[in-house]
């Protein structure tokens, strides 16, 4: 298993993403944290909330699936992230529309093994009609689009909700990063890309040995 933190500086924006890679059988309990660990990013990044909402409100949301487990990380889940400066900015005050940050829990047994899935998000507004500026709730939108190790997700505890955000976004995953190797002709790693974003959910749940 290896997990990998990456990202680059680029004329647009900075990035900051994590994954984790599995190269042959997961264990049950592998099996098991992954799973919490993607299940509190999609509980977050659809969660609606108030402009001014803190990071201290929303921070239990995505730590709540692996605490489910009796289980927790000493890192934060979130950091801002600059432009041309610091790829990790303090982040100590409240969400706002268009901010850009990260979404980040994670599981480190020690001598054994670490995993931690990262996003960049954005906050955009939720599309409500004949709503008061009082009234305006905000959501997250992920801007990173890299699929997940689906041998890690125990589907069969995911809810629908849950496996329809995640099918959405391998939808996007296909059309936009899948056009783009389609266009540089890189077709082997565009076969890859289709692999990775299988949608068909099927319950698959490693028996403990």
């Amino acid at each position: 298993m290896l997990t990998i933190d990456s990202g680059g500086q680029y004329l647009d924006g900075t990035i900051d993403t994590t994954r984790v890679l599995h190269f042959g059988t997961p264990t049950k309990e592998q099996q098991d944290i992954y799973t919490s660990l993607l299940q509190g990013c999609i509980d977050l990044v659809t969660t609606k909330f108030k402009p001014g909402t803190t990071l201290q409100e929303l921070d239990p949301i995505i730590r709540k699936p692996l605490r489910d487990l009796g289980l927790s990380y000493g890192h934060g889940s979130t950091h801002g992230t600059g432009m041309y400066l610091t790829v990790h900015e303090s982040f100590d005050y409240t969400y706002e529309n268009n901010f850009i940050g990260s979404q980040e829990p994670g599981y480190y047994k020690e001598n054994e093994f670490g995993m931690r899935l990262e996003n960049l998000v954005q906050v955009t507004e939720v599309p409500v009609s004949n709503i008061t500026q009082s009234q305006k709730l905000l959501t997250f939108e992920s801007v990173t689009l890299v699929p997940y190790e689906n041998k890690l997700i125990n589907n069969c505890k995911l809810n629908k909700s849950t496996k329809k955000w995640l099918f959405s976004y391998y939808v996007i995953i296909r059309s936009l990063v899948g056009a783009e190797m389609i266009k540089q002709g890189r077709y082997d790693l565009y076969k890859w890309l289709i692999d990775k974003t299988d949608p068909t959910f099927k319950c698959f749940e490693i028996s403990k040995t």
